[in-house]
Order: structure tokens, then C-alpha cells, then sequence
């Protein structure tokens, strides 16, 4: 199975190019991420796959933060597939008796006030991220 990787910035020292691997011009990539909170991150690496002519529609997620991520990458003709919400994994720790109801209960209540606004991620700068300041980059997520 081929295989791509997105690098978070060039190197100076092999190939030099943002993305390695074996690929050519029009083909489909799905993108294997660990978290989705915004989505951000997969729109950047969906725009770099596409400046090397990499189509890209799905990607499948560990976790899925639950936090707007899903539907901010649908908006943007991504679906994502999550092995994992945050909700369920908190209905499997309560189940197992790893944490009880307050944990529960304190998640949920974070998760329903810290939903990403998709304006800022829309209205993100065209301009490449590794030239914007780490706060610069904060906001945005």
C-alpha cells in the first residue's frame, strides 16, 4: 500500500519537499490523524496534498474531541471517520469504574463550552502557518 507523509516543514537536508512518498498527480489519499478538535490540522494537510496534486475526502481519527472538528471538515467536503468520541470513551471509563459522574458530568459541560467557532477557521490566512507566530497559531486553533 502506498504511503504519504506530510511533513510540518521542509528539511533542508534529503528531498526537500513537504510530502514524501510514493504518489503521482490525481491520486486519493486518506489521512490517518491521532485527535480532531477543529480540523484544522487535516485542512492544512488536505491543502498541501492538493498543492502536490493529492485528492483527499475522508480520514479516519483515534478520537474525535466532539469539540466541531467533524462538521467543520464536512464543510469543507471532508468526511471523518473516528474510532472514538470523546462521549463514548467517557461512557467506557464510567463502565469500567475508572472515573465516576462528576468526571462525567465536568467533560460534557467543557465539551458544550468549548465548541470551535468554524468562522475562525474559515477566515484563517492564506498564509503559511510556519510563518505565523506560535499565538498567531494558538487562535486559530
Amino acid at each position: 500500500v502506498p504511503m504519504v507523509m506530510r511533513r510540518k516543514e521542509t528539511k533542508d537536508y534529503g528531498t526537500k519537499k513537504l510530502i514524501e512518498g510514493v504518489y503521482k498527480e490525481g491520486d486519493n489519499c486518506l489521512i490517518v490523524e491521532d485527535v480532531v478538535t477543529s480540523g484544522s490540522s487535516i485542512l492544512e494537510t488536505v491543502k498541501d496534498l492538493k498543492g502536490a496534486g493529492i485528492e483527499c475526502r475522508d480520514t479516519v481519527v483515534l478520537l474525535n474531541r466532539e469539540q466541531g472538528g467533524a462538521n467543520i471538515l464536512k464543510e469543507n467536503g471532508i468526511t471523518m471517520h473516528a474510532l472514538l468520541s470523546l462521549t463514548e470513551l467517557m461512557r467506557f471509563l464510567r463502565e469500567a469504574d475508572c472515573i465516576d459522574d462528576s468526571i462525567v458530568e465536568k467533560v460534557k459541560n467543557y465539551l458544550a463550552n468549548t465548541q470551535v467557532n468554524p468562522s475562525v477557521i474559515q477566515k484563517s490566512p492564506s498564509k503559511n502557518r510556519l510563518e505565523l507566530s506560535f499565538l498567531a497559531r494558538a487562535k486559530l486553533a
